[in-house]
């Protein structure tokens, strides 16, 4: 048996005649296509390249060859093709790949003359190849003759397109000339022909010359596995070319029997999964193998990749092949190994059992939510699209206010600190560049001549800002936050002149955005709205600025908004929206009244248009979402959706934009619960799918129908890829920053400490902010006031019953799990399942209990750092807040226990104190004592508080009370009178420490690593 390829596969292997669809038909726009290529301002560059190396090469008989063959690729037309000699087509053939290789000549060929004309003429080519003068090859290229056997200059892809889309009568003339052709080429040549035409036997015969000659170079005939069909050529071919098998993996399962296919893909891949010695470990490759695997459903090939399921590469693969073939779910739990994979298969069962579709009675047409049937966020008809107004000449006012609002300071530059300024001949060779229109900066200019520490020399801040804010002069050498720093306000002409989107696009693109954030100006507003609108990776900051300075930027926005249509008009209106939804739409009002009535009233036509109507296309969606596998979604009668309403959900999901009020109609009609598990199902099928940027609806499903189980989910998947995947634990960071509870600000605040990545961690602290910035509190204040009580008691416990026992769980001073019995033993964990226990009871207490081990295992190391950094600063706290967000809260107070507490009057006597276990206040002599209203409190420090060992060692040895951090024994340094004298301290010359324990040292001291592991941030 053969594999047969789906639909969606049959585009990704080379063509063959003997697979429909495979291979694409010859264009009617061949010719004109080519013609138009050619004529292109980058090929006419490239063409007059090959112009100047005419007469170059070591081949002076090819030189009108050349000639010819460049006039005929700059006069491309049906009849010089048919006119043209064979060896000048072949000789155009390189020059038209060397021009522009995205559009071959050989569909122009086809067209002109025939398919057997073709065939020739590129076996004639393989005699040809092009070289360089010693200048290089953008001064001179040349066609030559061929001396090696480097490989063939076209793979043949195109020209087997042709072959295999042939009429049967084109293909025999031009299969018979290949065969009169082939016993004249070498072995390397014979094989280029054996790949145009995949279903005649000649792979094969090219094959097993080569083993028999034991050919060293073998990996040229690499394209050959998707033409052979001896099992034994190609596991030969395989073993010597292993690399080549994960893109032809799909390849060589369409040519070969099941057996034979199965054995040498899963020899093969193990091998792909190993990072080579240079450059990274390449996930296409691998995953092709597991997914041509994947088109034998048998146990057998189930029993192949279970094993990969948990791995980052080969799972979603796994996954999908699990999900499609759910009879062989079985093998997962005796072949999925490691803790990833059982988690993953565990996954998977639960969506397979999560599906209750069939239960329960299904909804009449009649009550299914309106926004569902209707779909009013399609795109309407022109006829029922509102007019658009055009107001001409609407300026700005001329009493707005502007500022420069930076954030930090940007890295310094040693090269450019060292810059001399320049002399009056370098700044007249700098106005000539500029003049021109040449490559020019505005800050500093690299020069040669070095006379000082620096190749860079300064331009005049006058001249640099004058040719800057005029376009002359575009570029900087510096960081443009350095360039802003610099000029303030006075810069920002130039970058509202010089806004390119594409610069988001490479390196440098997080300092741009921050330069243009900086200027909190209504000039700047339309830029922000046009990076929110096309450049995703910048959308949710360029959101952030909007939603900030709500004010400024509406006042911005308006003219383009009523002026001309076209995309800036377009992006004004989406960024004035977004607004009105984030509820700035009274900020838009009062914007659009400064500028008079006629241009109030077509932004109040704006905002009064159908907010369900967003005329927005479906998207395609993703191969690995699995609708039948969702749980059912159920009406508040208890009706469930229909397949066509759940269909509808997942559209409307797919392309509702941030706040669209239809996912709150949605929230209202139909049942939370239900809503919350399919978001969650959604999420879990994003994650299986490998959490494709291109389908974060997804996960910003479980942002619009938010459960406590997808939030703890999503906090455990961001807290996992802010260690090793910075672009995925942005999309999930986003997602705990739009969820905005207690417990996703909490997992929030951890990555923005915790993560190596610089940049992801100053999202994160954004996202922080932003969220006090709504509460109307600081960073400190919200972290305070974010700490879930984890579903205990108020006095701190949780109680278990396993029916007729119970179990009292608490904490202990560093937030780890305790258990006792109802005798108060302490046990280790829950017991065993007694017979005379409630099966079903200790089930649910068990399963309650994992989720507190991992809820205060993701909470336990950040809060206890987070207390001992507010003991080093000495941050107070109110007497009420003190009381109610540390001494009486269900979680904090166990780490409370473990601390001497200082409290300070408005009198200014200060007292110490320690929270007992009844959660009273104890003084020294354990007297119980109060706070009086106005006293402020904060964690004791040795340093501030000279005789806290002395006097409160005692009293914790005493009670044998343990400390979550050092505090009480913390060790106090003070500079010697010679060390204040020096710059450097020489305390620890000589001693050996090591690395790892150093760097743990450090880390639980604040500092932080960088994106390169160091720890030089704090």
């Amino acid at each position: 048996m053969i594999a047969e390829l789906p639909d969606h596969l049959v585009r990704k292997i080379r063509p063959r005649r003997s697979v429909p669809g495979s291979a694409k038909a010859l264009s009617r726009r061949a010719v004109a296509s080519l013609r138009k290529k050619m004529a292109g301002r980058d090929a006419k560059g490239r063409l007059r390249v090959l112009e100047k190396g005419l007469g170059e090469g070591p081949d002076p008989e090819l030189a009108p060859i050349h000639e010819a063959a460049l006039a005929l690729v700059r006069d491309l037309s049906a009849e010089a093709i048919q006119g043209a000699e064979l060896d000048v087509l072949a000789a155009a053939s390189l020059f038209t790949r060397r021009a522009d290789g995205r559009v071959p000549i050989w569909a122009s060929l086809v067209a002109s003359r025939s398919l057997s004309d073709a065939v020739e003429v590129a076996a004639t080519g393989l005699r040809f190849s092009l070289g360089a003068a010693s200048a290089g090859w953008m001064t001179a290229v040349y066609l030559m003759n061929r001396t090696d056997a480097r490989g063939w200059i076209d793979d043949g892809i195109a020209l087997r397109h042709l072959v295999c889309s042939a009429p049967d009568e084109a293909y025999a003339e031009a299969r018979d000339r290949a065969l009169v052709l082939r016993p004249s080429l070498n072995l390397l040549d014979r094989a280029y022909l054996a790949d145009l035409f995949p279903d005649e036997p000649w792979a094969d015969e090219d094959l097993r010359a080569l083993l028999d000659e034991n050919n060293p170079h073998i990996r040229r005939y690499a394209n050959l596995l998707s033409a052979a069909r001896e099992p034994a050529l190609v596991s030969a071919l395989c073993a010597k070319s292993s690399h080549d098998v994960g893109e032809l993996a799909l390849d060589i399962v369409c040519g070969i029997e099941a057996s034979a296919a199965i054995e040498i893909l899963r020899g093969v891949l193990p091998a792909m999964l190993v990072k080579p010695q240079y450059g990274p470990l390449l996930k296409t490759p691998p995953r092709n193998i597991a997914t041509a695997l994947g088109l034998f459903r048998t146990r057998e090939v189930a029993e192949i990749l279970a094993p990969h399921l948990g791995s980052a590469i080969l799972g979603p693969v796994v996954a999908a092949f699990f999900q499609d073939n759910p009879t062989l779910m079985d093998v997962l739990e005796t072949h999925a190994t490691g803790r990833g994979g059982r988690a993953a298969a565990e996954r998977l069962r639960a969506q397979r059992s999560g599906n209750d579709a069939d239960a329960g009675p299904e909804a009449a047409d009649d009550d299914v939510p309106a926004i569902l049937r209707m779909r009013p966020w399609r795109p309407r008809k022109k006829k029922d699209k509102p007019a658009t107004t055009v107001l001409e000449g609407v300026t700005l006012p001329e009493d707005y206010e502007e500022r420069v609002d930076l954030q930090g300071d940007p890295s310094p530059c040693p090269a450019l600190s060292e810059a001399r300024e320049m002399d009056a001949g370098e700044v007249e060779t700098w106005r000539e560049e500029v003049e021109a229109k040449k490559y020019a900066c505005a800050d500093y200019v690299y020069t040669r001549q070095r006379r000082s520490g620096s190749n860079y020399i300064r331009v005049p801040s006058d001249l640099g800002l004058s040719a800057w804010n005029e376009g002359r002069a575009r570029y900087l050498s510096s960081s443009r936050v350095a360039w802003v720093r610099h000029h303030g306000l006075a810069a920002l002409p130039g970058f509202i002149a010089n806004v390119v989107l594409q610069s988001l696009d490479y390196e440098g693109a997080d300092d741009y955005f921050d330069a243009l954030a900086s200027f909190v100006s209504p000039r700047m507003a339309p830029s922000i709205a046009m990076i929110a609108a096309r450049r995703k990776k910048f959308r949710p900051r360029a959101e952030r600025w909007l939603t900030r300075h709500a004010d400024v930027a509406a006042l911005g926005l308006i003219p383009p908004a009523v002026g001309a249509t076209g995309p800036a008009r377009l992006d004004a209106e989406r960024a004035l929206l977004f607004l009105a939804r984030r509820g700035a739409d009274a900020a838009v009002k009062k914007a659009a009244g400064e500028y008079g009535e006629d241009v109030a009233g077509v932004i109040a036509a704006l905002l009064a248009r159908d907010p369900l109507a967003i005329d927005v296309k479906p998207i395609k969606l993703p191969k690995f979402l699995r609708s039948a596998d969702l749980p059912a979604v159920r009406l508040e009668s208890g009706a469930r959706l229909p397949a066509e309403a759940r269909d509808g959900l997942i559209e409307l999901l797919s392309i509702a934009p941030d706040g669209y009020p239809g996912i709150e109609l949605l929230g209202e009609a139909c049942d939370a619960s239900s809503l919350a598990a399919f978001a969650a199902a959604l999420l879990e099928q994003w994650v299986l799918g490998d959490a494709p940027g291109r389908h974060e609806w997804m996960l910003s499903a479980a942002v619009s129908f938010p459960s406590e189980a997808a939030t703890r989910r999503l906090a455990a998947l961001a807290r996992d890829w802010a260690r090793r995947k910075k672009v995925k634990a942005r999309r999930a960071c986003g997602a705990l920053g739009a969820l905005g509870t207690d417990l996703a600000l909490l997992h929030l605040g951890h990555i923005a400490e915790t993560s190596r990545f610089q940049d992801l961690r100053d999202d994160a602290r954004a996202m922080l902010d932003d969220a006090a910035r709504v509460r109307g509190l600081t960073r400190d204040e919200l972290e305070d006031r974010s700490v879930p009580d984890l579903g205990l008691d108020p006095d701190g416990t949780l109680t278990l019953s396993f029916g007729g026992r119970t179990f009292a769980v608490t904490l202990n001073e560093s937030l780890i799990v305790v258990v006792r019995d109802s005798d108060g033993n302490g046990l280790r964990g829950l017991p065993r399942t007694r017979k005379e226990d409630d099966v079903d009871a200790a089930k649910v207490a068990r399963t309650r209990f994992k989720e507190l081990q991992k809820d205060v295992a993701s909470i336990a190391t950040r809060q206890i750092r987070r207390l001992e950094r507010a003991m080093v600063d000495g941050r107070w706290l109110e007497q009420g807040d003190f009381l109610a967000l540390v001494a009486r809260h269900p979680v904090l107070m166990h780490i409370a226990r473990g601390l001497v507490w200082e409290a300070h009057a408005k009198s200014g006597d200060s007292r110490t104190f320690r929270v007992a276990e009844d959660g009273s206040l104890a003084d020294l002599d354990d007297d119980e004592t109060t706070l009086t209203e106005g006293e402020s409190v904060r964690i004791a420090h040795p340093v501030r508080t000279r005789d806290l060992k002395t006097q409160w060692l005692r009293r914790f040895e005493e009670y044998e009370l343990l400390q979550p951090f050092e505090q009480i024994g913390r060790a106090t340094f003070a500079p010697t009178k010679t060390e204040r004298a020096e710059s450097a301290c020489h305390r620890a010359e000589g001693r050996e420490l090591a690395p790892e324990k150093l760097l743990g040292l450090l880390e639980a001291r604040g500092y932080r690593r960088n994106d390169r592991g160091f720890p030089t941030l704090y």
